[in-house]
């Protein structure tokens, strides 16, 4: 039969694993709730955005499978489409095998397929894994197209160059211009940080004009 002292040691030892625990817990997840090291934050689709049109112009691809990084998340994690520039498809350090890693499939999206954006979130990263690749948050647009499909499309894979640009917008309160195309880029939004305060995602009305 155990002593006083034995089951109080026993306590103690079991308190101290306990303890061991919430810190990992706490230091992987950032939460001591959380099953996920992720969380997301819908916010207003800016009004012009809204109102407007996105259309493929130029090659482009999808991203097509549940990615394992992203399932837990409710909302987010249950898209199963990605929008991918040529540009980052076809990087020689990353590129498809980026994607094929994950489980996903690579498909090629048609251009003149249109989308119309139904919201917008941010997904922000928790734990000891941002030292790496830093909380974000990381803005994506949530598109529709047609047939009711939603996508996910990164704000930062839009481009910053002009031959990397593939996605033009077309804003029903502006005239069409058959000469030109005007792409979105990543300059055509302002973001807001985590350590900058709440989410925001504002439209610039910035668009390159490309023959």
């Amino acid at each position: 039969m155990k002593t006083k002292r034995e089951i109080i040691l026993l306590l103690i030892s079991l308190l101290v694993l306990f303890a061991l625990y919430l810190g990992v817990r706490y230091l992987y997840y950032g939460s001591l709730t959380r099953n996920c090291i992720y969380t997301e934050n819908s916010i207003p689709v800016p009004e012009q955005l809204a109102k407007g049109e996105i259309v493929v112009a130029k090659d482009a691809y999808l991203a097509v499978g549940y990615d394992r990084e992203y399932v837990c998340l409710k909302n987010f994690g249950s898209i199963d489409r990605m929008i991918v520039g040529s540009h980052a498809m076809n990087n020689q350090s990353a590129g498809r095998q980026y994607f094929t890693d994950k489980g996903l499939t690579v498909e090629s999206l048609k251009t003149s397929t249109s989308f119309r954006i139904t919201n917008v979130v941010a997904v922000t990263k928790h734990g000891f894994t941002t030292i790496d690749s830093g909380p974000g948050p990381i803005y994506f647009l949530i598109l529709k197209d047609k047939n009711n499909t939603l996508y996910r499309l990164a704000t930062y894979s839009l481009g910053l160059n002009n031959k990397d640009l593939f996605l033009s917008f077309v804003d029903s309160s502006q005239p069409v211009n058959s000469s030109s195309t005007k792409f979105l880029s990543g300059d055509s939004f302002d973001t807001t940080w985590d350590h900058e305060g709440e989410n925001s995602l504002t439209y610039t009305g910035k668009l390159t004009n490309l023959p």
